[in-house]
């Protein structure tokens, strides 16, 4: 799991672009919780497509709100959520990372402009098994 935290800065900006997600191996999963620009759109898309990466949180962009047409709102192994890391309390934003981390564990299909909190409620079993998950 890579979990970006950085800050925007003339270092940071464009770090994980020019196919490094690609590098990562075992199809594991990406947290965008920094800054947007840390990373293009298209560049975790690659990733994904190629399977280095098996999934995304994205709470951040280079250009927020993402737009409505953005292909990440379609894809089935990416979440995004409304840029909850501003929040001032850690646990209303480990509350949002919880239930988006649930909706991807369970494959809850994400609408554009959804928030991953209207996916999963306090009462949703989890499934076990993967074939569990495959059958919801």
């Amino acid at each position: 799991m890579l979990v970006n935290v950085l800050p925007s800065n003339c270092g940071t900006r464009g770090l994980l672009a020019n196919g490094r997600l690609r590098r990562l191996q075992g199809g594991g999963a990406f947290v965008n919780l920094g800054r947007g620009d840390i990373v293009g759109q298209s560049d975790i898309l690659d990733a994904l497509d190629c399977g280095a990466l098996a999934s995304a949180w994205l709470d951040v962009f280079a250009h927020e709100p993402l737009a409505r047409s953005s292909r990440l709102w379609n894809h089935p192994r990416v979440f995004v959520t409304p840029h909850v890391a501003t929040r001032a309390q850690p646990d209303e934003v480990a509350g949002v990372a919880a239930r988006a981390a649930v909706a991807m564990l369970i494959g809850a299909p994400q609408a554009a402009g959804q928030s991953p909190l209207s996916l999963v409620t306090a009462g949703s079993r989890i499934p076990r098994h993967r074939h569990e998950r495959e059958a919801a």
